[in-house]
């Protein structure tokens, strides 16, 4: 999908059409997570501000995989056998990945 535009407001339109097409009301929506865009966690007009001011259900969290690839990160550091075990998943990734047959499969 080609985004028209970055500002705030297309975001929120294309987010909306997104749950649109796949049947999930707005209002069900209980979290958010973006990056530090200002067009995104923007205070006064960020994406995550318009639909907190639709649903003020929804909770804002910074991007979650990102909290979670730092906090890994500096574990890693410390932890041998984390580091290892973390290793150890992204070559199993990859084997599957270079594979259609088990990707498929997966």
């Amino acid at each position: 999908m080609k985004l028209p535009g970055t500002f705030s407001k297309t975001l929120v339109a294309q987010i909306k059409n997104v749950l649109i097409c796949y049947n999930f009301p707005l209002g069900m929506c209980r979290g958010q997570a973006y990056d530090d865009a200002a067009n995104m966690q923007g205070v006064r007009n960020g994406v995550a501000t318009q639909i907190k001011a639709e649903v003020p259900s929804v909770i804002l969290v910074h991007c979650l995989a990102h909290c979670l690839q730092l906090v890994l990160q500096e574990a890693g550091r410390k932890c041998k056998c984390l580091r290892e075990a973390l290793e150890l998943v992204k070559q199993i990734v990859k084997l599957i990945k270079l594979s259609p047959k088990r990707y498929t499969f997966f």
